[in-house]
């Protein structure tokens, strides 16, 4: 099992892999934390904020604020702030058992985040801090998330070619269909004039 953080270049998000168990190292270690290298100069090696060993782990996403990280896992989803703390959590599989989480995403200021689970599921639910859970179903299988700039909205991409943009309380803002399979990658521009929505093998 690897443990320790080799030399990285600024940017780079320093997760370890090992056949059952993932080392979660200096996941916060993301272009903004790490210090600038100026032409000549030699990147500075990234160096571990914290090391939380955890099994099972099926993705993970650092906010655009870089403060907080969330983690799933196959039965829980876990916020953790950039110390490594754990923010909150929450027991998916008590209640749900179809339930999986494949595909994760994070507010800025880290109240609230988006899970999406397998082919078969067709549901992707906000949960909130407070403990607000909502489900948002779609008529295909959600095969990408994201969540805007300001943490206002979340971009939801399908297998049958549909992007919903739904607002934090889990209401639909609208829905538009792109007519090709399937909608896995999502961004907002800075302006919020658009989404960038890309498929399969593009």
């Amino acid at each position: 099992m690897v443990r320790r953080a080799e030399t990285a270049p600024a940017g780079t998000l320093a997760l370890f892999f090992a056949t059952r168990r993932i080392d979660l190292l200096a996941i916060l270690c993301v272009l903004l934390l790490a210090p600038a290298a100026f032409p000549g100069q030699s990147p500075t090696p990234l160096q571990p904020l914290w090391d939380k060993p955890m099994d099972n782990i099926r993705a993970v996403r650092v906010s655009q604020s870089g403060d907080c990280a969330v983690v799933a896992t196959l039965e829980h989803i876990l916020l953790v702030s950039r110390s490594g703390r754990e923010l909150w959590h929450w027991d998916f599989k008590k209640g749900n058992r179809f339930m999986s989480a494949l595909n994760v995403a994070v507010a800025p200021d880290c109240d609230w985040l988006a899970v999406a689970g397998g082919a078969s599921y067709r549901y992707t639910w906000i949960a909130h801090r407070n403990g607000t859970l909502i489900p948002i179903p779609t008529v295909d299988t959600p095969a990408g998330i994201a969540i805007s700039h300001h943490g206002d909205l979340l971009a939801i991409g399908t297998g049958g070619g549909d992007v919903w943009l739904i607002r934090a309380d889990g209401s639909t803002r609208w829905r538009q269909h792109l007519g090709y399979c399937c909608v896995q990658d999502l961004s907002f521009s800075a302006d919020y004039q658009a989404i960038l929505a890309t498929r399969w093998a593009v």
